[in-house]
């Protein structure tokens, strides 16, 4: 572990529930500084990051004017949970909060992931050939994208559930600004930031299915990080109660 190394992970009080099973699984694995970035959560969750870390309280410098143009009924509704477009205003400032990362070298992990391992080979990584590192969707997903035309041609969609990068990244202002801009009705973060590396070019640094593995296939051995995405929330929700 590098000084100036360190996780973020953004919360809101709709998903602040995560929080205790987040950090329980996140302390068993691993000891890197956490910065809570906070998206609107309650008193009593943020006096709990407090106590864990630091907290940062998102700033923003204009109106998020894309959550205002949520994308037509169709295709996303068939491939997203119900109630996506009320999230998808949280999601979408995923970015702005990287930018407001306290790290020199930072992974941000979703609080609905489990870590399962050492995360540090991600940090590892990081500032050698590119400046971000991310895990690209399961290839049958890349299937579902491409016949659905979420995807351009030759485009790659990346999970945004954990994203190592390095301050100053281009890659992460750049998936700030086309955020910010509100021209375009991306479902979700990962869609504007896969797009972004797509249009720019940008090298990205392609780790294993390991490091973000889907709650709903079959686990293997090694797994890192697995992420429950989707419905796998409702599934979390359930072995809690």
């Amino acid at each position: 572990m590098k000084e100036g190394d360190g996780v973020i992970v953004g919360c809101d009080e709709k998903a602040e529930w995560l929080l205790p099973w987040w950090w329980r699984h996140y302390r068993a694995h691993a000891s890197y500084p956490v910065a809570f970035i906070d998206f609107g959560m309650s008193k009593k969750a943020r006096k709990l990051c407090e106590e864990r870390g630091r907290v940062v309280t998102l700033e923003l410098d204009k109106p998020l004017l894309v959550a205002e143009t949520a994308p037509e009924e169709g295709v996303y509704d068939l491939m997203f949970e119900p109630g996506f477009r009320e999230s998808r205003y949280a999601w979408l400032k995923k970015p702005l909060a990287c930018l407001q990362s306290p790290f020199e070298r930072t992974v941000w992990i979703d609080l609905d992931c489990r870590v399962e391992g050492k995360i540090d080979p991600i940090f590892e990584k990081l500032g050698s050939v590119a400046d971000i590192a991310l895990v690209p969707d399961r290839p049958f997903m890349q299937e579902v994208y491409k016949k659905t035309q979420t995807i351009l041609e030759g485009e790659v969609m990346y999970n945004s559930g954990v994203v190592g990068f390095v301050k100053g990244s281009t890659t992460i202002k750049e998936w700030a600004d086309i955020i910010l801009e509100g021209k375009h009705t991306f479902p979700g973060d990962q869609d504007a930031l896969s797009r972004v590396i797509f249009i720019h070019k940008l090298p990205v640094i392609e780790l294993p299915l390991l490091y973000n593995w889907c709650w709903a296939d079959p686990p293997v051995p090694g797994i890192v990080i697995t992420h429950f995405m989707g419905a796998g929330k409702k599934w979390l929700k359930k072995q809690a109660s």
